[in-house]
């Protein structure tokens, strides 16, 4: 009875590891990232492309402590992009006012007091409802950038060129 259960419980546990669903890509694929990006451990996905022929392999791996980077390989191991998580610092002003523009948040009211007696003065903060920012770099080294946003309960990526022109929205969820 005991060898019985035992074998019940084997055989389970690996039914509940193969649900897991860990993605390995080929091995082409793999052996890119890694000569590319020595010493990186990636969690993988995979994309598919409005062509069902079209399959990419996106490698997420942290770069240090804070950000997150992910290259993206076709299906062959060749390199895509890379897009890294960056400051909002690092967006072209263009960018950052066209954010402001057409993706507020709420607009934040501040008071502020100097003294007791005389009168307070407000500051009127506004800020984008963006949530995450990207750098993107593709095969052929032009730079762009994405922004994660959200609008009336939608969430788009923005682009935008390497100068902070806007290119394109794109709705995501």
């Amino acid at each position: 009875m005991k060898r019985a259960f035992l074998f019940f419980a084997f055989l389970w546990s690996n039914f509940l590891m193969s649900q897991a669903g860990i993605l390995v890509p080929p091995e082409v694929v793999t052996t890119a990232f890694e000569k590319q990006y020595p010493k990186k451990s990636a969690y993988w996905s995979i994309e598919y492309s409005s062509n069902s022929s079209d399959v990419y392999f996106e490698a997420k791996f942290n770069t240090d402590a804070k950000a997150k980077g992910y290259a993206l390989f076709d299906q062959k191991g060749n390199f895509v992009s890379y897009k890294e998580q960056v400051s909002n610092k690092v967006l072209p002003k263009t960018a950052l006012d066209y954010l402001i523009k057409n993706y507020p948040a709420k607009t934040v009211s501040k008071a502020k007091t100097k003294s007791k007696s005389k009168a307070k003065a407000k500051t009127t903060v506004v800020t984008s409802s963006a949530t995450e920012f990207f750098s993107v770099v593709d095969a052929k080294g032009q730079n762009r950038y994405e922004v994660k946003v959200q609008k009336e309960g939608k969430t788009y990526n923005v682009i935008f060129d390497s100068i902070g022109e806007f290119v394109k929205r794109s709705q995501i969820q």
